[in-house]
């Protein structure tokens, strides 16, 4: 009798073993219901790209870009980190390709895999992005000249920057 005790304290055999090969993505996604959410945003960017299409506008997502086909958008806005995970184009060149861009290595990459334009920036510190390195106006200014496709500036400006901007 007396051995029992010393093993379960040897061995530890009165505390539960952890459980093996716990899946915490799947778990949460599932309970969580966020796969409820994927489905929600197909449904919303079809019925927005519909209502669009119907009042002669066009709708870029912000999403994978295989989703474009899918809702019938006109393009993508690529964020900074889908486009640098790309090598070519994504889309024909019948849909729009946009892309966010803050430094001269992500417009060259922009450039090099044939975007329509990028949005390029924060040009001033702005409430969105706290803390963000700013171009700047002579920052922005070296960007757009070596640009070969449109460039419009965001983050941080006013109406008392129209002059700086040109």
């Amino acid at each position: 009798a007396p051995a029992a005790p010393w093993a379960a304290m040897a061995f530890a055999t009165d505390w539960q073993k952890p459980p093996r090969q716990m899946n915490s993505p799947s778990f949460h996604y599932v309970n969580s219901d966020q796969w409820r959410y994927e489905r929600t945003y197909t449904e919303l960017a079809r019925a927005v790209c519909t209502s669009a299409r119907a009042h002669g506008a066009q709708v870029l997502l912000n999403a994978d870009p295989a989703c474009v086909a899918e809702v019938g958008a006109a393009g993508v806005h690529l964020n900074t980190h889908r486009l640098m995970q790309l090598s070519q184009r994504p889309l024909p060149n019948d849909c729009w390709v946009a892309a966010s861009c803050h430094n001269a290595a992500e417009l060259q990459h922009a450039m090099r895999i044939g975007c329509d334009f990028v949005v390029l920036g924060p040009v001033q510190p702005t409430a969105s992005h706290p803390g963000a390195a700013c171009l700047d106006w002579p920052g922005l200014h070296a960007l757009c000249e070596v640009a070969t496709l449109p460039v419009y500036a965001l983050g941080g400006m006013t109406g008392d920057d129209l002059d700086a901007a040109w």
